[in-house]
């Protein structure tokens, strides 16, 4: 069996960020829970912590809410569960998440590799490692009875589908309509293969038609005649001699003479256009010399103005750079005033404290006569001579003081008249040369009035240089001639090479006339034998064609043969599959399997009932008709039951496809929940019923059984195990007694 560990889950439903580890055990389990702020049983979280397990192998819940509605609602994102659970010797982890979405699986702490689309790799779980899919699960491992209703109490379609499905009678019908769909295509393809035969045997009698008529248009082919035509004109072809070969060799001859002359005509135009060329560049020449000499003449005698422009420039270098020296002397000043304005200051500084001394001095005069001995303010006995002493001290002191001020003074004075000293002359050696500045000025606006005299030397030295360079050219008339002689002799080469040409022509002409009757003799020659090869050649054609006819006629035949091997084979298919249709009929195979199954279905209920303590026991017919026997019970159904004894026939009903379902996969897993299975409208009496059925199966499988309920009574069944949900500020919580 499949043997679940543990689960865990965190912001699922309402489930909060934290992780909640739960293990899961053996046994009878009350799942039991409150909600604080609501004051009630419901809304809990009991539900959720079972669906963790859900979610956790197949990604879905068994209240159909969307992946959205499944994250806790506060914290809208991480949501994360784990289930834990041995398979053989192997021990499973599914590890699922949402926002983000994934899912991981171990095998024995190793994950395994996902080589495919989330989707893919969920079926390959489902089949390789769970062993069955979500409904499965859903429908056998998790139950909610208040949520469905009774299979018993259900219309017989409904019981048939539900009898179908749990015992994979669906698989005949799926059979069933594979074979319908089978029928049908091989009717098809012997219809198509029927068509296949006429349309075979008509090409044969169409293959035969055209054979007899390619024969008929061999008899009709006479190549004799032409062979004849084709020998007459090869003999006169023979005689004439000339061919294409000598023609191109005088062809050659020809263009190489013309080559010749061309390359003489270009010489002859190279020469000339020389020629031409000498002596314009000489008419220029002569011109652009004569045009120069004017220029000159224009120009006239500016000797006497270049020495004048010579002495104005030496006499402007003398006066060397004057603005510097005027900027030099004037910051001089600027900074010279500065220092003599910081010195009257001092000064005045001096003779404040000069002033002060003296001030403090003619203080002491107190008006104390020498012997007096009152003081004539305050008529207090005082000694004269005492404070006489006293006074000519500090008075000594001060006039000290005063002696070293006057001698700070003088020095800072005559520091003062040597500064406006050297302003003064400072002052007066700027206006000496702002007045050198003015002359120098005068002296440039002079040179800038002379200087068109100096550009007309440069144009004069120009001119000069431009003569002396064009008279080198005046040598170029010798030249001038002896391509003109030159030019005649080539002419007169030209006009002989001209004859010999056109006398070559005419040769041409001669030997053209006798090819082209050669190329129309060789033409017509041509066409025959063409004719000829087309004749062989359709003789050749029409017996390979009638060949290949013969051939295609046998291939048909043997077609045609394989056709109806063919359809004689899909009679025998259709007359088995046809058998087969009849034996997967509902009142065939599917009644016999289900006629087989029901007395096992029944044999396990009454298992179940009668270890519960039931005293009374079902029968059931193959449309899972129940009839309820026991001791002193007479005509008795399944809805004259009470609402108690009703659940616990469908729980042992459940338990009974379980135990089937069990039989047939050894790796069922150990788990059985069951939620609000007993709060419906169930007296005590009848929840102690369930809970024995529920006992019986569980100790029958060893099984790890669930009872989820809001039953306050509930606690005081008999159980192994309680797990406590409390709901607080809107977050769950489990503890497990």
């Amino acid at each position: 069996m499949l043997i679940f560990k543990s689960v865990s889950g965190k912001n699922f439903l309402s489930y909060g960020d934290t992780w909640t580890d739960i293990s899961l055990y053996k046994g009878i389990n009350l799942v039991t829970g409150f909600d604080n702020q609501k004051n009630r049983s419901n809304g809990a979280g009991k539900t959720s912590f079972m669906e963790m397990i859900m979610f956790a192998l197949f990604g879905q819940v068994s209240k159909g809410l969307k992946q959205s509605q499944i994250i806790n609602w506060k914290n809208k994102k991480k949501c994360e569960t784990k289930c834990t659970f041995q398979r053989g010797d192997h021990e499973y982890t599914f590890h699922r998440g949402l926002k983000p979405n994934f899912l991981k699986v171990f095998k024995d702490g190793d994950e395994y590799p996902i080589n495919s689309s989330i989707k893919d790799f969920q079926v390959e779980c489902e089949d390789q490692i769970i062993g069955m899919d979500f409904k499965t699960f859903n429908s056998l491992i998790y139950s909610n009875p208040n949520n469905s209703i009774s299979i018993l109490d259900t219309p017989k379609p409904q019981k048939r589908a539900f009898i179908e499905k749990q015992f994979n009678l669906t698989e005949f019908s799926e059979l069933n309509k594979i074979n319908n769909e089978t029928i049908r295509d091989t009717e098809k393809e012997k219809d198509n293969l029927v068509e296949q035969g006429k349309s075979i045997l008509y090409i044969i009698e169409t293959l035969k038609k055209d054979i007899k008529e390619i024969e008929d248009d061999i008899k009709v082919i006479d190549t004799s005649k032409i062979k004849k035509e084709i020998g007459e004109l090869e003999k006169e072809l023979s005689d004439i001699k000339i061919d294409q070969d000598t023609i191109d060799k005088l062809t050659i001859s020809i263009k190489e003479k013309k080559d010749s002359l061309k390359d003489l005509d270009n010489k002859i135009k190279t020469e000339t256009k020389k020629k031409n060329g000498m002596k314009e560049e000489l008419i220029g020449v002569l011109s652009t010399i004569t045009a120069l000499k004017k220029q000159k003449e224009n120009i006239g005698d500016i000797s006497e103005y270049i020495k004048k422009v010579d002495s104005i420039k030496k006499k402007i270098g003398l006066y060397g750079d004057i603005d510097s020296e005027i900027k030099i002397k004037k910051d001089a000043v600027i900074r010279y005033n500065k220092i003599l304005d910081d010195l009257n200051v001092t000064y005045t500084e001096h003779t404040d404290i000069i002033n002060d001394f003296k001030s403090r001095i003619k203080s002491y005069d107190l008006g104390i006569k020498e012997n007096q001995t009152k003081c004539p303010t305050c008529f207090q006995d005082v000694d004269y001579n005492s404070i006489k002493k006293a006074i000519d001290e500090e008075v000594d002191a001060y006039q000290h003081k005063i002696n070293d001020q006057l001698g700070t003074r003088d020095i800072i004075e005559k520091s003062i008249k040597e500064y406006k000293d050297s302003i003064k002359k400072m002052e007066d050696s700027i206006d000496h040369l702002e007045n050198k500045k003015q002359d120098k000025n005068k002296k440039e606006i002079e040179l800038a009035k002379l200087q068109s005299y100096i550009e007309k030397e440069k144009d004069i030295e120009r001119i000069d240089k431009e003569i002396s360079d064009l008279s080198k050219n005046l040598s170029k008339k010798k030249d001038l001639e002896k391509i003109s002689n030159d030019i005649k002799d080539l002419e007169s080469d030209l006009t002989i090479k001209n004859d010999d040409i056109d006398k070559l022509d005419e040769k041409l002409s001669s030997y053209k006339k006798h090819l082209d009757k050669r190329n129309d003799l060789s033409s017509r020659i041509d066409v025959l034998k063409e004719r000829l090869q087309s004749q062989l050649e359709n003789l050749d054609r029409y017996n390979k064609s009638i060949k290949n006819k013969k051939v295609d006629i046998d291939k048909n035949k043997k077609e045609a043969f394989n056709i109806k091997e063919k359809i004689s084979d899909l009679d025998i298919s259709l007359e088995h599959f046809k058998f087969t249709k009849e034996m997967l009929k509902d009142e065939n195979i599917k009644q016999f399997a289900i006629s087989h199954m029901i007395p096992i279905i029944e044999k396990h209920v009454n298992y179940y009932l009668g270890e519960a303590g039931f005293a009374f026991y079902l029968k059931l017919d193959n449309w899972l008709d129940a009839e309820i026997k026991g001791p002193g019970m007479g005509d008795c159904s399944f809805a004259s039951m009470s609402g108690g004894e009703r659940k616990s026939i469908d729980l042992a009903l459940k338990f009974a496809i379980i135990d089937i379902s069990i039989a047939r996969n050894p790796d069922f897993p150990d788990l059985l929940i069951l939620d609000e299975l007993l709060d419906s409208s169930v007296d005590a009496y009848g929840i102690q019923q369930l809970v024995e059925v529920v006992k019986v199966k569980q100790k029958k499988h060893n099984l790890k059984v669930y009872i989820v309920s809001h039953r306050q009574e509930i606690e005081n069944l008999e159980h192994d195990h309680q797990y406590n949900v409390l709901k607080d500020k809107g977050f769950s919580k489990i503890t497990i007694k």
